[in-house]
C-alpha cells in the first residue's frame, strides 16, 4: 500500500465497499421498476410519470431536516437504520402486486435515502484526512460512473433470466450487505453527536438556522449553490428528454439509449480518474464552469445531428457530456465536504440535496413542453447553449464567482 493512499483507512474502506454495493443495486432496482410498470404491467403513461417524483419529493421535504438529524446523532446509525429500512420497503415491492402499491413504497424508500446522503458526507469528513478528500470524492463519484455504466447492463442481462420482481430481490441483498458491512466497522471515534452538551439543548429550528448560516455566509458554498441552481436547471430542462430526441434521430433504434448512457458514464470514468491524481482542487471556477461548458457542448451538439446522422457524433457528444458531469459530480461533492465546518457538513449537504430535489421535480416538466413546442432538437440545441453560456461565465468570473470572505482566508485555494 503506497503511502498516503486513502485505502489503508479501514473505516473508509468499508465505507466504499457499503456505498458500491448499494449504488449499484439501485441501478437494478431502476431497471426493474421500468420494465415492470412499462412492459409487463403496461401501466398509464400519467402514473410512470410520477416515478421520478417518488424518487424526489422526499428530498424536497425531508432534506434538510435529514442534515440536521445528521449533525445530532452518530452518523453510523443513521446509515445503518437507512439501509436496513430500505432493504425491507424493497422487500415490499418484491412481494407488491399492483402499482398502486409500488408508488408509496418507493416514496417511503426514498425518504430513507435521504437520510442516508448527509450522514456518508458527515461521516466521511470525519474518517478521512483532509488531505484525502478529493480522493474520497473521486472514488465515490468514480463506483457512481461505473454502477451507470454496469448497472444497467447487467440488470437487462438479469431480466433475460429473472423476473423484475428478482432484480428487486437482488437490490434488497445489497442494501442489508450494506448495512451488515457498516455494523461491521464497529465504533466509529469522532462519530458521535457533533454538538456540546449546551448545543444540543438547542431546538431542531435553531440548528436548521444554522445550517442556512453557514451556507449564507459563506462566500465559496453560497456561489456554489447559486452557480449550480441555475447550471443544474439548464441541465434537467433536457436531460430526461434523450429518449426524444433518439426517436426523432434514429427511430426503431432503441439500443442508442443505453449506447449513450454508457458512453457518456466512460467520459465521467475518464474525468474522474484525472481528477482523483490531483491532491487538492485548486481551482473549483475551472471545474465547475469547464464542466459545465462541456455538457452545453454535448447537449447543443446533439441538437444540431439531423434525421439519421452518424452515430458517431452521437456518442461523441455524449462523451463530451459525460466528461463535463465526472468533473462536476467531484468538485460538488469535495467543495461540501471541505469548505463547511465539521460539525455542519449534513445540515450544508441536506439543504444541497433539497435544492436539487426542487430541480428534479419541477423543471422536467417545462422541459417536456419545451421539446412538444420546439421540437426535440431545437430544444437541446437553445438548452446546450445555454449550460455552455454557464460554464464560461464560471470560467471568465471565477475570481469573482469563488472568492473568499476574510473569515474563510486560511482556508484558500488559489484561484
Amino acid at each position: 500500500m503506497a503511502q498516503g493512499s486513502i485505502w489503508g483507512n479501514r473505516v473508509f474502506r468499508r465505507m466504499f465497499a457499503a456505498y458500491s454495493l448499494s449504488t449499484f443495486g439501485d441501478w437494478f432496482d431502476i431497471i426493474a421498476i421500468a420494465t415492470l410498470l412499462g412492459l409487463i404491467w403496461k401501466v398509464d403513461p400519467v402514473w410512470i410519470g410520477l416515478t421520478p417524483i417518488m424518487y424526489a419529493l422526499p428530498g424536497i421535504l425531508f432534506g434538510q431536516a435529514a442534515g440536521v438529524i445528521a449533525d445530532r446523532v452518530p452518523r453510523r446509525t443513521l446509515m445503518i437504520t437507512a439501509d436496513l429500512l430500505s432493504c425491507g420497503l424493497t422487500v415490499g415491492l418484491y412481494v407488491a402486486e399492483t402499482p398502486y402499491l409500488i408508488f408509496p413504497l418507493l416514496l417511503l424508500r426514498s425518504l430513507a435515502g435521504v437520510f442516508n446522503v448527509p450522514a456518508q458526507q458527515s461521516l466521511t469528513r470525519r474518517v478521512v484526512a483532509e488531505e484525502q478528500l478529493l480522493q474520497a470524492a473521486s472514488w465515490n463519484g468514480l463506483v457512481n460512473q461505473i454502477a451507470k455504466i454496469g448497472g444497467p447492463l447487467i440488470g437487462g442481462a438479469l431480466l433475460v433470466w429473472l423476473s423484475p420482481q428478482a432484480c428487486l430481490l437482488v437490490n434488497a441483498v445489497s442494501f442489508l450487505i450494506s448495512a451488515l458491512i457498516l455494523i461491521s466497522t464497529g465504533r466509529i471515534e469522532g462519530d458521535t453527536a457533533s454538538a456540546s452538551e449546551e448545543a444540543v439543548k438547542r431546538s431542531f429550528r435553531e440548528e436548521w438556522r444554522e445550517g442556512w448560516q453557514v451556507v449564507l455566509g459563506n462566500r465559496v458554498l453560497l456561489s456554489t449553490t447559486i452557480f449550480g441552481f441555475f447550471g443544474m436547471i439548464a441541465v434537467v430542462l433536457i436531460d430526461f428528454q434523450t429518449t426524444v430526441l433518439l426517436r426523432d434521430l434514429y427511430p426503431g433504434n432503441t439500443q442508442l439509449f443505453g449506447w449513450c448512457i454508457a458512453t457518456s458514464g466512460v467520459g465521467s470514468v475518464i474525468s474522474i480518474t484525472l481528477l482523483k491524481r490531483q491532491k487538492e482542487l485548486r481551482s473549483y471556477g475551472w471545474l465547475f464552469g469547464g464542466g459545465y461548458l462541456l455538457i452545453g457542448i454535448g447537449f447543443a451538439g446533439n441538437g444540431l445531428l439531423e434525421p439519421g446522422a452518424a452515430v458517431g457524433w452521437l456518442l461523441a457528444f455524449s462523451w463530451l457530456v459525460g466528461l463535463g458531469n465526472g468533473m462536476w459530480i467531484v468538485t460538488g461533492t469535495y467543495l461540501f465536504q471541505k469548505e463547511p465546518p465539521k460539525e455542519t457538513i449534513g445540515r450544508v449537504n441536506g439543504i444541497q440535496n433539497s435544492i436539487s430535489s426542487v430541480v428534479l421535480v419541477t423543471v422536467p416538466l417545462i422541459g417536456g413542453w419545451q421539446v412538444q413546442e420546439w421540437g426535440a432538437s431545437s430544444a437541446f440545441f437553445v438548452n446546450g447553449c445555454a449550460v455552455a453560456v454557464v460554464g464560461l461565465i464560471g470560467v471568465l468570473f471565477q475570481a469573482k464567482i469563488w472568492s473568499r470572505n476574510n473569515a474563510q482566508k486560511s482556508h484558500h485555494l488559489p484561484q
